[in-house]
């Protein structure tokens, strides 16, 4: 934070506490609101390596279902679509809190 803004915000009156809540945590959550919803979708996308480790998830469970009944493709498509799904379902929650918080802010 520069040092301007501290200074203006106390010379409004406010002490340490309220420069934080009402300058510098608002100007951080703005800029780290898309790039935290980023690493979200990544998390989930990336836990089919879960299975990697022994971790019974999604892509094992399609795994170990598709070797039982030896239908692959159905299994895995129907994995990708529910990826997807979820993916998507993230994505539509964030832009709404997006629009919800940063109301009226150009981005």
């Amino acid at each position: 934070m520069p040092a301007t803004q501290y200074s203006a915000a106390k010379s409004l009156g406010m002490n340490s506490i309220q420069v934080y809540h009402y300058v510098i945590l608002p100007q951080m959550f703005r800029r780290i609101y898309h790039p935290m919803t980023n690493q979200f979708v990544w998390s989930i996308l990336m836990s089919s390596l879960g299975i990697l480790v022994g971790m019974n998830e999604l892509s094992g469970e399609t795994q170990r279902l598709q070797s039982t009944s030896f239908r692959t493709l159905e299994f895995f498509m129907m994995a990708a679509v529910m990826y997807f799904v979820m993916t998507k379902l993230v994505l539509l929650a964030s832009s709404l809190i997006a629009k919800k918080v940063f109301k009226g802010e150009l981005s």
